[in-house]
């Protein structure tokens, strides 16, 4: 069954728009990147650089389907940004062209924030703060002091999904230290783990701001007591995967199907 095949009239419910794999939302991609490809700017030059290198070759191949993944959800929020024309798009908001719409050379910036994947940068516990929280908020205290920190308001972050890429970002950056992560003074394993740990810290984070748990309910911990809210969890819990059973989040996400993620 295709999208118009669904038994009702067209006047009865809303276009389905092409999420992933959207024909529309990945023109849109293309062309950008194309744009920003054809300016040879210093930062294309240093990714494209990046690219030529066997690390990141065989890092590439290893995530050949999260790089595809990240193309798609970038294709889903360009669909979104070019219907509702925000002020700030995604792109304009991180300032590096689009090459943060697409995925192998936002996999290449990633050996520049994590120095060949030999280190785990600078840990941003909550990067929807970074959009809607003044001034960048406690969660993205480490990115102090760029441009258009606090900018986007709530509804538009929540509305557009830019979650979706930074995500997407993760799942890249999650790959990447299993295909090359490491050093002799960082296991790999641990890098994987505090990737994981900070995906997780993100999550919550950005389900509290567009999918809010029911503060009313309480999660049980390991002594037997009761939290709130999800972000209260130490990284351990998050990572056992704890399910709170009661609380429900806006939108029809059962907090134990968020507590159950895996990455």
């Amino acid at each position: 069954m295709n999208n118009t095949d669904t038994g009702v009239g067209e006047s009865d419910q809303p276009a389905i728009p092409p999420y992933f794999g959207g024909s529309e939302g990945e023109a849109l991609r293309l062309a950008a990147v194309e744009a920003w490809e054809a300016q040879n700017s210093t930062y294309y030059q240093q990714l494209s650089s990046i690219m030529t290198t066997d690390a990141y070759k065989i890092a590439a191949s290893y995530c050949a389907n999260f790089i595809d993944h990240y193309n798609e959800v970038s294709a889903a929020v360009m669909y979104l940004e070019d219907q509702a024309k925000p002020e700030v798009t995604y792109e304009d908001f991180w300032g590096l062209g689009a090459s943060v719409v697409d995925g192998a050379y936002d996999f290449a910036s990633q050996f520049l924030y994590f120095n060949n994947f030999t280190a785990v940068g600078n840990r941003v516990s909550c990067l929807a703060d970074c959009y809607v929280a003044p001034d960048g908020g406690e969660g993205c205290a480490a990115m102090a002091g760029m441009p258009n920190l606090g900018t986007i308001s709530p509804e538009t972050y929540c509305s557009l999904q830019w979650d979706l890429i930074d995500q997407g970002f993760n799942k890249l950056k999650i790959c990447g230290a299993k295909a090359i992560g490491g050093s002799p003074t960082l296991d790999r394993s641990e890098m994987v783990r505090d990737f994981q740990l900070e995906t997780f810290e993100q999550q919550y984070c950005h389900f509290d701001y567009c999918q809010p748990a029911n503060p009313t309910e309480a999660c049980p911990t390991e002594e037997g007591g009761s939290e709130k809210l999800f972000k209260e969890y130490k990284d351990e819990a998050r990572v056992e995967g704890r399910v709170c059973g009661y609380a429900e989040p806006i939108g029809g996400l059962s907090s134990g199907a968020i507590a159950g993620i895996v990455i």
